[in-house]
């Protein structure tokens, strides 16, 4: 069982231990239903802030139907979130208060339940029959993308992605999208939207992903048209209003500035690792800052990256961070995921051709940055590493301990010396450091 200490947060620890059962028990039953297992499959926290916890719920009901549910938890320093079905408890005096809700009836993502209605995204997009609807990705609270597809006269799939996010956030994301492509930055297009609901449907790009193109063994861009992609962003005129509060005051993407809070949050999950992460932090604040004059992607890694048959980069995905920062964290966080998805691939005992495509491609990455930026490249990379190792709990992974203490021991083999010498990342970072059994996919897409 974990042991969580959160005094600002005294619901979190049992929304991630034999609690939880009796929690999401309670609502179910008041419901009509019997809550048969409960499963957490992700957990969403900031220390103090706030915890999200997706589960996997069996509910039997009392009509006799047996049914698999998405049940989901929060937790905040205020109570329960508003929207949800609220909880309430006394842990030795201590008032405790959580809000559960069931998928896809998000308190935050008002358009969801309607973006996986397949008639109600026919009329978003004024088709007249329904499509084939596939959940991409589901981040509770934040966002989703859902696939809808038709078939054309041929029969060929033509496809389009429903973005759901907080309807505040709508018209800053249309006009990401359109400042991008105005631009010249291949980004998708944006064909239909409603602000009320917080739904931007975007036409699909061409080619592929990076990931996948690394995993097949296509050709690849090289990294130095990475470099070229982070500075025609960092080129970019964006006027926004910024009423989101995605970028006031220094952009949430600075690096350096997010590595001591991923720290703290590591350290209240694993209290044996918190003199070790005092030690990075405390490296890493000896980094020079840079003005943050540039425009950034915000989150660009291998899968928002669309490269075509001959290994041209052909498309950007996912721009809703776009805004103000340094595009070296934009080429960093990049870099720190080419490293991780390395050593995910031998840890996972990926077909060995595509272990070596993937060593050798982090390597290279590594060294666009080391031979441009020396260590204030290098040290970003590490503090980008130190997020990642965040998101082992959060998938909730039988081995996410040993994940997390196996990826912060890349991100110290990436700032010791050994590594900002001439020497081959292949031979250091990535050579000899393994992680456990994580979904690969989901520890690097999902970050």
């Amino acid at each position: 069982m974990l042991e969580l200490d959160d005094p600002l947060l005294p619901a979190a620890v049992h929304l991630v231990g034999d609690d939880a059962h009796d929690v999401v028990g309670s609502v179910l039953a008041a419901a009509g239903g019997r809550l048969v297992s409960l499963d957490a499959a992700q957990v969403a926290y900031r220390p103090g802030r706030e915890m999200v916890v997706q589960y996997r719920a069996a509910v039997a009901w009392s009509d006799g139907r047996e049914t698999t549910e998405l049940i989901l938890a929060g937790a905040t320093p205020d109570g329960a979130p508003a929207g949800t079905v609220t909880v309430r408890a006394d842990d030795g005096g201590t008032a405790l208060e959580v809000g559960v809700w069931r998928y896809p009836f998000d308190p935050e993502l008002p358009g969801l339940a309607g973006a996986v209605d397949a008639s109600r995204v026919a009329r978003l997009l004024g088709a007249t029959t329904a499509p084939a609807l596939d959940v991409v990705s589901y981040r509770p609270c934040r966002r989703a993308v859902i696939r809808a597809e038709w078939l054309d006269d041929t029969g060929a799939a033509v496809p389009v992605y429903v973005k759901v996010v907080p309807p505040s956030r709508t018209a800053s994301i249309v006009r990401r999208h359109e400042v991008l492509r105005t631009a010249g930055i291949p980004a998708p297009e944006v064909v239909a939207h409603d602000a009320d609901l917080g739904l931007v449907a975007l036409s699909a790009l061409p080619g592929r992903d990076l990931r996948d193109q690394l995993v097949a063994g296509g050709p690849l861009p090289d990294p130095a048209e990475l470099v070229s992609l982070v500075d025609r962003i960092a080129e970019v005129t964006v006027d926004l209003d910024v009423a989101d509060g995605r970028h006031t005051g220094r952009s949430r993407a600075d690096l350096l500035a997010a590595a001591p809070k991923h720290a703290a949050a590591l350290a209240h999950l694993l209290p044996g690792l918190s003199e070790r992460l005092g030690h990075l932090v405390a490296r890493l604040s000896d980094v020079p800052r840079r003005p943050a004059t540039d425009t950034i992607h915000g989150d660009l890694h291998e899968a928002q990256v669309r490269v075509d048959a001959v290994g041209s980069i052909v498309g950007l995905l996912d721009v809703d961070d776009l805004g103000p920062g340094d595009r070296l964290d934009d080429l960093a966080r990049c870099t720190g995921h080419l490293i991780a998805l390395a050593c995910l691939n031998r840890r996972a005992g990926v077909d060995d051709a595509v272990v070596a495509r993937c060593d050798a491609y982090a390597a290279r990455a590594f060294q666009e940055v080391r031979d441009r930026h020396g260590v204030a490249g290098t040290a970003r990379v590490t503090a980008a590493l130190v997020g990642l190792a965040t998101v082992p709990f959060r998938l909730q992974g039988g081995a996410w301990r040993d994940d997390t203490v196996a990826l912060l021991d890349l991100a110290d083999t990436c700032l010791a010396d050994s590594c900002l010498a001439d020497t081959c990342l292949a031979d250091t970072c990535l050579g000899h450091t393994h992680l456990g059994p994580a979904d690969e996919k989901n520890l690097i897409a999902r970050s």
